[in-house]
């Protein structure tokens, strides 16, 4: 805020003709105008205070991107293990689908002998029947 000398400017008015009293209320009158006007811009003072506070703010939002960026690195570790736990199951479920493709073929097989099986004892049981069937009447 500038300086303002009312004594010297109230005496520069009475040096310039006017009476003193009327010469004292012009300089307080002018002192008081000046420093409500003077009082609404920013200082030197007030701008220095305001730029330490939005450094401490620019700094308060550094941390917490810092802390963002570590919980982020965080997540992007988890989904990395996840997609490779995923590729590793799927893998898994393609084994098993092969496993189960083995064991269907091998069903098959299975039911193909026991049905040759079966009907190789059916003969037998057939042939021991007629022949046997005579001598029992």
């Amino acid at each position: 805020m500038t300086m303002f000398n009312s004594l010297a400017y109230a005496t520069k008015l009475v040096n310039a003709g006017l009476p003193r009293a009327q010469a004292e209320v012009h300089a307080q009158e002018l002192q008081e105008v000046l420093e409500r006007e003077c009082g609404q811009y920013a200082t030197k003072a007030d701008l220095i205070a305001l730029g330490s506070e939005v450094k401490a703010e620019i700094k308060q939002l550094e941390e917490k991107t810092d802390r963002l960026e570590a919980k982020t690195d965080r997540l992007e570790a988890k989904i990395d293990g996840c997609i490779a736990e995923f590729v590793g199951l799927r893998a898994d479920f393609a084994g098993l689908r092969a496993d189960v493709t083995v064991l269907t073929s091998s069903h098959k097989v299975v039911l193909w002998i026991g049905g040759g099986v079966a009907t190789m004892c059916l003969s037998v049981f057939g042939l021991m029947v007629t022949t046997l069937w005579p001598s029992l009447k």
